[in-house]
């Protein structure tokens, strides 16, 4: 993840973007001992959205022998909008809060989502009907439901920083219970609902 912020600086930032971004990607290697780099993802938007066009393209660069795929993180969509349509390498990935607008836009441009804050910032939703019903079907918790909804929902993934062994527990229970065709067909007769209840957070 290549990010700009003053707190997070590992490069020469007197030099220009180019070479920041550029020094900052090899140091990232070096440090990490490693030649290859599955996703690197720009951490934060640029006040100046030419800026972040400019690092995107120096991150296109290491695609696709020593990088994967790129990906933003904390990325507005008119910003996402506009990254995407001067990008030669698309991103591949959007890492940020559950936001309802972002998705649709991930949703007609094959964006993987990667949602943090799942559960904090959707608590409302969590108390629904809908997950009571769905988290009764499965003989589980209501957290686990609603993180099993919207994965369903599909090109989503979960961002988890837990070290909390119950948390991991849940997860391990949520990629459990998502493994059997069953469940899958199960849930698709609330994914309409869940969607819509998200839309309107």
């Amino acid at each position: 993840m290549w990010a700009h912020a003053e707190s997070k600086l590992h490069y020469n930032a007197d030099q220009p973007l180019e070479d920041q971004v550029r020094e900052s990607i090899e140091q990232s290697f070096q440090n990490l001992k490693i030649d290859y780099i599955d996703a690197l993802l720009l951490h934060v938007p640029f006040e100046d959205e030419q800026d972040d066009t400019v690092a995107w393209h120096v991150m296109e660069s290491f695609v696709p022998l020593r990088v994967g795929v790129l990906g933003v993180s904390n990325s507005s969509r008119a910003a996402l909008e506009k990254l995407y349509a001067a990008a030669t390498v698309k991103p591949e990935i959007e890492e940020n809060e559950y936001d309802a607008n972002i998705r649709e836009y991930l949703d007609k441009t094959g964006i993987v989502y990667q949602a943090f804050s799942l559960l904090q910032a959707n608590q409302e939703i969590r108390s629904s009907e809908l997950v009571a019903r769905v988290a009764e079907r499965f003989y589980t918790k209501r957290e686990i439901a609603f993180c099993m909804l919207v994965l369903g929902l599909g090109k989503v993934s979960i961002v988890n920083g837990t070290t909390s062994e119950a948390r991991e527990m849940d997860l391990a229970r949520i990629a459990e219970l998502l493994g059997g065709q069953q469940a899958m067909a199960d849930l698709t007769e609330h994914l309409a609902e869940i969607k819509q209840l998200l839309r309107t957070k």
